[in-house]
């Protein structure tokens, strides 16, 4: 490309990834791709059904959870570029889930969030419409979240459950790293672990 090796040598790791991932993120998804996305959504739909299967919805407040949906869609727009991917600031809004929302409800209402984001995205002509497929599986962090609460019989989160809390919310970001780099690597994308 012509560029300054010395210019090349005092870029930092991110800017770095940032640089070369506009391309891989202006390419259609390969069929391989679209294959692991599909499964991956479907796996979590099953295990999300299943939790509210197991944990029920009991004490859900329907108006709170379409606001907390509504803004979680909102805030799941706010993109910050990651190599070929992007992260958002959405636990700004799973950590109030996590305090109010049935801990089974939680996953479902993480699903409508990144769905409903993506598809006003989509509509709007800012995201492929592959987007709105792969919001399904960006979901497995909720069930991390989840799924500790429920393991913990679902208590009520107060000042003395911060320990919990913290739990929870480390199961959530543990499990969305798991889900994205099991996802990548199935689908053949092999992620730069330095950058």
């Amino acid at each position: 490309t012509g560029a300054d090796p010395l210019e090349h040598g005092r870029q930092s790791a991110t800017e770095r990834l940032l640089e070369h991932s506009w391309d891989s993120r202006e390419r259609r998804g390969t069929e391989r791709e679209i294959v692991v996305e599909a499964t991956a959504g479907l796996l979590f739909v099953s295990v999300a059904a299943l939790l509210v299967l197991a944990g029920g919805l009991a004490g859900l407040r329907p108006g709170l959870a379409l606001l907390l949906v509504a803004v979680y869609a909102v805030v799941g727009r706010i993109e910050f570029p990651i190599g070929a991917g992007h992260v958002v600031p959405t636990q700004l809004i799973l950590v109030p889930m996590l305090v109010v929302l049935p801990p089974a409800a939680i996953p479902v209402a993480v699903l409508c969030g990144l769905v409903g984001g993506s598809t006003l995205g989509w509509a709007s002509g800012r995201v492929p419409a592959r987007r709105v497929l792969s919001a399904v599986p960006d979901g497995w962090h909720a069930i991390g979240a989840a799924a500790v609460l429920l393991l913990a019989g679902s208590p009520r989160i107060g000042f003395d459950q911060l320990p919990l809390l913290a739990a929870a919310f480390a199961a959530a970001c543990t499990v969305d790293l798991a889900s994205a780099l099991a996802r990548m690597r199935v689908a053949g994308v092999v992620p730069d672990m330095r950058v």
